[in-house]
């Protein structure tokens, strides 16, 4: 009798991606802006997933190899970044309710900040269209 085949479960979406994700929608389709995600973590586990792989066949993959001309951001980076109609760059990092920031990402907002970007830290949706109906106001000069 044949084997039945291995049926594979898509792990649950965390909190943060699920916010990423609502937050790309609102930032694409009600302000018009080009949204990229810029999350290198989910580039890390996809590197992982693919190192175990090869390993389990017997596979050995230097991380050079792998890692050879893919631009990877550096530590801290935020999730998101948002260019705006206006050519204003939003520089986006989402949390949970009880996320915090590491120590890398507090540096990154800092140096974002110091060259004259504008870094959001936000919780929910409704803190994106705040900040984005408070700078549309601005730039309209109703602010």
């Amino acid at each position: 009798m044949a084997k039945p085949l291995r049926t594979f479960r898509r792990p649950p979406r965390s909190r943060e991606a699920e916010l990423q994700k609502a937050i790309i929608q609102v930032l694409s389709l009600r302000y018009r802006a080009l949204v990229t995600i810029t999350d290198a973590g989910i580039l890390r586990r996809l590197l992982a997933r693919f190192r175990n792989w090869a390993a389990k066949a017997g596979l050995r993959i230097p991380n050079d190899l792998i890692l050879k001309g893919l631009p990877v951001s550096p530590p801290g980076w935020p999730d998101l970044e948002a260019l705006l109609p206006s050519g204003r760059t939003l520089y986006v990092e989402c949390k949970t309710a009880t996320g915090r920031q590491s120590a890398d990402q507090k540096h990154m907002q800092g140096e974002i900040e110091r060259r004259g970007g504008t870094y959001l830290l936000v919780r929910s949706v409704d803190e994106v269209m705040d900040v984005m109906n408070a700078m549309n106001a601005m730039e309209n000069g109703n602010g």
